[in-house]
This record gives C-alpha cells, structure tokens and sequence, in this order.
C-alpha cells in the first residue's frame, strides 16, 4: 500500500530539517575552525598547546552547534 500523503510530506520536511542542521553544522566547523586557530595563536599567548586546542574546540562546537540549531529551526518554521 503507498504511504499516506501526510505521512510521506513529514518525513521529508523532517528530512530536510534533520539536513538543514547538518549542513549548518558543517559550514559552522568549516568557517569557524580556521578562524579560532588563528586568533588563539596570535591572542592567546597566556595559555599552554593543550588549553589552546581545548579553546579552539570548545569555540568551534559552540559556534558549529548553534549554526546548526538556527538552520534547523528555520527550516521546521519555513515548514509550517
């Protein structure tokens, strides 16, 4: 039996949702990587190697992950 058109329209909008954050996850990683290795290395000459790649991870997921967030709730609004 095919799928009922509500259920099948869910899926993809959840689909695109779950894309969306994905994407928004990566281009997050993607810009703010490079950017926190630099100014970490040029600014934050207080800190040892480890504190340093410790900042810039912390940094990077925070900024990837709320890229993500944003990009997912845009695309559940746009959905409704």
């Amino acid at each position: 039996p095919a799928p009922a058109p509500f259920s099948s329209l869910l899926v993809r909008e959840l689909a695109a949702v779950l894309l969306s954050s994905l994407g928004g996850f990566r281009y997050g990683v993607k810009i703010r990587l490079p950017h926190a290795l630099i100014m970490t290395a040029l600014f934050r000459r207080d800190l040892s190697s480890k504190e340093k790649l410790r900042t810039v991870m912390r940094v990077t997921a925070e900024h990837a992950l709320n890229l993500a967030k944003f990009a997912g709730m845009y695309k559940a609004a746009i959905a409704l």
